[in-house]
């Protein structure tokens, strides 16, 4: 308090310093607010007022022409838009800047600044802006001690030193001014860092994090970076998934998606035979990882280890049956049995993994098995064995003792027969005396005889007879002895073997003709002059055999046709001259059989000219459901049946003959339809009617002919009709008769038709099963018009 009385007087001294410094001087000539004579804006501007209009703002002028003094539209605390300058006032035209754009408000308080009074006030284009006042230019302090700031000539404590607190989004604190108060001093806008001012201080704004955190959006990881105001702001990290891992919320890092199968990292087990270790996966994980299988190499696995599995001690030895074997550890380390040598082979014994001999004989003995020499010999392992020599039997001789002796079982000369060969008593090279074959006397045509080939003659030369059907003649076979020999095989020539020679076997006469059965038989004779019949099959020629000729069996005359059934038949001949009947099936129900051909109708769709007929004589014009009878001009043929009259019905169809008993509207959905009426043109048959109060003031069916004969033509008219269900739906149709061409036509009016029906378009002979369908289902007009031509 001591400072701020000190202050006081000082500013007081100073003013009564200031003033008795003034007493006693002499006036001005310029600054008395006067513009007297001698002066002028030019010389003294603080008395004279500039002329307005020069281009140059000068004095108390806001503006002159285009020069603003730098001001704006924003800088004097309006909207955007073109400051202007009055010609005749030199004020700023203010008429296209947009309102004003407060800074703050009529309610906002004041404020110290230092010394400076800092108020909102309106400026002189009503816009709130803050003004400063610098209270020093009074000789006082700004103090806002009381509650209210104002400049004062002393001043009180507003705040307790080091508070803070906030002004909007200023952040102040209390400091001592320049007054010796404690007052409130801006320290930071908080705004210029992002910041809002709570609580006196800069904090950061809602949805900031702490820094250098981090958490999950889903997969991806969302750090926490700290800014340059010290917020934190979330930055998208790395996103788990790409790597198929899992964002975890509370550490705000990847962690493997998946559960450790096994624990700790390198351990190792078995998998059956298999070995494993528990290895960290690429997941994060830790799985078992396979290695080696220990059964391919016959061991074991134990403990995460291939392991021996010993057979046998080492440099121990075994037989397997005939087959040797040692105990050997292979690359690995483990002893196994190993095959060695096989015994047999070599005639010897396994015994205790060594092969032994087993002698048979001692050396120099000798011996026989059949007729075969042996001798003991010593083979290449030193074991002695019978070795065979000479068979003796290859030489006739006898093995005795382990040596060939003869076996002599003839005399030098000796002669014999073996079945046919003859044997002479021969020795060989061993003196031993044996019967050798000589001649094979069946290969020259002659028997053994005495150890001679001698003749077994079967017949004397010239003589001839008969083997059957074969002649045979008696002949030398080349070694002097008489043969029967076949010459002839007289059946080949359809002849007999008699007295050794070819015969005729004739079975008729020359000219002799008969039947057997359908073949025609001649009596010819052959190359050899024998007489036999010759066959000619009837059947393949279409005939019969009658007189032992083939003859024609016409089942018909020419030109004649018929009719069995739904077959046509018609009379031609065929390629032996023979005539025959010619069959063609007349298949239902479009076709039927008539005259012995099949007729049916042609259907031709077209587009026609539809003509309305006027004429002739009305049927009706305000009926349901009714038959009315129409006697034609001229015979129209229908289905191969002339008729002179037909019946016309309201619901869409003509029955031809007598009445069909019948007004039937509930239409089918295919021809032929059973039940009346029977031969009927159904050129649109529905639930139809006329009348001329529901359906339209010309509503009527009529019958006309048109033409002169025999090119007449019946038009049979359905004008207007409708439906009872819906009167507001109509259409129009006729069914035209041709004389002389039986030819039928469906005429439709399709220009002047409207709504849907669901009508069926056909013809029908309904005895006979016959029957065409051009429609099942029509909903409207059909799309074209329909010619039936007879065939």
């Amino acid at each position: 308090m001591t400072f701020k009385i000190a202050r006081s007087i000082l500013l007081g001294c100073l003013l009564l310093s200031m003033g008795s410094c003034a007493k006693g001087r002499a006036k001005p000539p310029c600054g008395d607010g006067v513009c007297e004579a001698g002066e002028s804006w030019e010389s003294c501007l603080e008395d004279c007022t500039p002329p307005c209009g020069d281009g140059i703002a000068q004095g108390d002028e806001e503006c002159d022409g285009t020069d603003l003094r730098g001001a704006t539209c924003l800088s004097i605390g309006l909207g955007d838009g073109t400051l202007s300058c009055a010609t005749i006032s030199c004020y700023l035209d203010t008429s296209a800047c947009s309102p004003c754009n407060d800074d703050c408000a009529s309610t906002d308080p004041a404020t110290c600044d230092g010394d400076t009074l800092v108020t909102c006030a309106q400026n002189n284009y009503t816009c709130w802006k803050w003004t400063r006042t610098d209270c020093t230019d009074a000789m006082q302090v700004c103090d806002e001690g009381t509650g209210t700031a104002r400049c004062s000539d002393t001043c009180t404590d507003a705040c307790t030193a080091d508070g803070t607190r906030c002004v909007e989004s200023v952040k102040q604190t209390c400091v001592t001014g320049d007054n010796g108060c404690l007052g409130w001093s801006a320290t930071e806008d908080c705004e210029t860092s992002g910041r809002l001012c709570e609580a006196g201080d800069c904090m950061c704004p809602a949805g900031s994090c702490t820094p250098e955190t981090s958490t999950c959006d889903g997969s991806v990881i969302q750090n926490c970076v700290a800014q340059a105001n010290g917020c934190g702001v979330i930055e998208a990290g790395t996103d788990c998934a790409a790597t198929g891992w899992l964002c975890d919320p509370g550490t705000g890092t990847c962690v493997p998606d998946c559960a450790s199968t096994c624990t700790p990292e390198n351990t190792t087990g078995c998998d059956g035979t298999v070995t494993q270790t528990c290895t960290m996966q690429s997941s994060g994980c830790l799985a078992w990882v396979t290695g080696e299988d220990c059964a391919p190499s016959g061991r074991s696995c134990t403990g995460g280890i291939c392991t021996c599995n010993h057979d046998c001690t080492e440099l121990q030895g075994q037989c397997s049956g005939t087959v040797t074997q040692s105990c050997v550890a292979d690359a690995y380390g483990c002893r196994h049995w190993v095959s060695g040598e096989d015994c047999a082979p070599s005639g010897r014994t396994c015994t205790s993994g060594t092969c032994l001999c087993n002698h048979q004989c001692t050396i120099g003995q000798l011996q026989c098995t059949g007729t075969t020499t042996q001798s003991c010999t010593t083979d290449a392992y030193g074991c002695r064995y019978w070795t065979s020599n000479e068979d003796c039997s290859a030489t006739g001789r006898l093995c005795s003792a382990g040596t060939c002796v003869c076996n002599s079982n003839c005399s030098e000369g000796q002669l014999q027969c073996v079945g046919n060969f003859t044997q002479t008593c021969t020795g060989n090279a061993f003196g031993c005396w044996a019967w050798v074959n000589d001649t094979d006397c069946a290969a020259q045509g002659k028997i053994c005889s005495a150890g001679s080939c001698v003749c077994n003659n079967q017949c004397s030369s010239g003589q001839v007879q008969c083997s059957g059907s074969t002649t045979q003649t008696c002949v030398d076979n080349g070694f002097g002895c008489w043969i029967w020999q076949d010459v002839t095989d007289c059946a080949a020539t359809g002849r007999t073997c008699s007295a050794g020679s070819c015969v005729c076997n004739n079975s008729c006469s020359s000219g002799q003709t008969q039947c057997s059965g359908n073949i025609a038989q001649t009596c010819v004779s052959d190359a050899w002059s024998c007489w036999a019949y010759q066959n000619t099959d009837c059947v393949a020629e279409g005939k019969i055999c009658s007189g032992g000729a083939c003859v024609c069996d016409n089942q018909c005359s020419e030109a004649i046709s018929q009719c069995i059934g739904n077959e046509a038949q018609s009379c031609s001949m065929n390629g032996f001259g023979c005539w025959i009947w010619n069959a063609q099936t007349c298949s239902l129900p479009a076709t039927y059989c008539g005259t012995g051909a099949c007729h049916g109708y042609t259907r031709t769709d077209f587009t026609g000219t539809y003509s309305i007929i006027t004429g002739g004589t009305e049927l009706t014009s305000s009926s349901d459901d009714s038959t009315h009878a129409i006697t034609l001009p001229f015979t129209f043929t229908y289905w191969g049946v002339a008729y002179t009259q037909v019946h016309a019905c309201t619901n869409g169809w003509l029955s031809f003959g007598a009445s069909p008993g019948t007004s039937d509207y509930s239409n089918g959905s295919s021809f032929p339809d059973s039940g009346a009426p029977v031969a009927a043109v159904y050129g649109y048959w529905d639930d139809l009617e006329f009348d001329w109060d529901y359906c339209s003031w010309d509503s009527n069916l009529r019958w006309q002919t048109l033409g002169s004969a025999p090119n007449r033509v019946v038009v049979v008219q359905w004008r207007d009709f409708c439906t009872p269900s819906n009167t507001s739906y109509y259409g129009n149709m006729q069914i035209r008769l041709y004389e002389t061409t039986n030819i039928i036509e469906l005429m439709y009016n399709r220009g002047d038709w409207y709504g849907s029906f669901s009508a069926s378009i056909g013809l029908e002979e309904d005895t006979r099963g016959l029957g065409i369908t051009i429609s099942g289902n029509s909903s409207g007009a059909f799309s074209t018009d329909v010619r039936l031509t007879p065939y």
